[in-house]
């Protein structure tokens, strides 16, 4: 079984600049995921964003999360 991981970790890494490999240096020797839910939210996150520079941001944090974390239906 995989540990889920919600989008409110997601957001907050994301907001700090912070990388994939820190979620992962927590989760050392366990199967993380995401729901569809949770992708869902981070797409629509992007879709909503104010500016031009955050939303290269967060379309390169989402890419970089779907690439590397499973989603779950």
């Amino acid at each position: 079984m995989a540990r889920l991981i919600d989008t409110t970790v997601l957001i907050d890494m994301e907001r700090r600049r912070r990388r994939l490999s820190v979620l992962r240096n927590h989760t050392t020797g366990e199967t993380i995921a995401i729901s569809s839910v949770s992708a869902a939210e981070l797409l629509l996150g992007i879709e909503r964003t104010d500016s031009i520079g955050r939303r290269q941001r967060r379309e390169q944090f989402a890419a970089a999360v779907f690439l590397d974390i499973p989603v779950l239906s």
